[in-house]
């Protein structure tokens, strides 16, 4: 993982960060607490890995399963109808981009119609 890429495109900015060596085991409760959001670049939350490889060595196999864990930085904003492009970008072979759009936001208020 430590040659792995991930890029963040808003349209405006487009940032690159390495994996932070941060791997840890979910094992219940809520995704988004623990020391893998607290690092810089991005880590990964386990969630399968039979062989301790991801959490040992940072190497990935077949059967492993995992979230990236990626905190975005104040500067990159994200609204209701914003898009951005996610690039996992591997030291060999192909690129994967993933497209977020972001449909709603419930930051503002909430009415109820009857």
């Amino acid at each position: 993982m430590s040659d792995v890429k991930i890029g963040i495109d808003n349209g405006k900015d487009l940032m690159l960060m390495g994996y932070s060596g941060c791997a840890i085991l979910h094992s219940g409760g809520s995704l988004f607490e623990g020391r893998v959001w607290k690092e810089s670049g991005f880590g990964l939350i386990v969630i399968v890995d039979k062989d301790k490889s991801i959490l040992e060595n940072g190497v990935v196999n077949q059967r492993d399963k995992f979230f990236i864990a990626i905190e975005l930085p104040p500067h990159i904003h994200i609204r209701a109808e914003d898009s951005i492009k996610i690039c996992i970008i591997p030291p060999s072979g192909i690129t994967k981009v993933i497209d977020l759009y972001i449909p709603f936001s419930c930051s503002s208020d909430i009415v109820f119609l009857e």
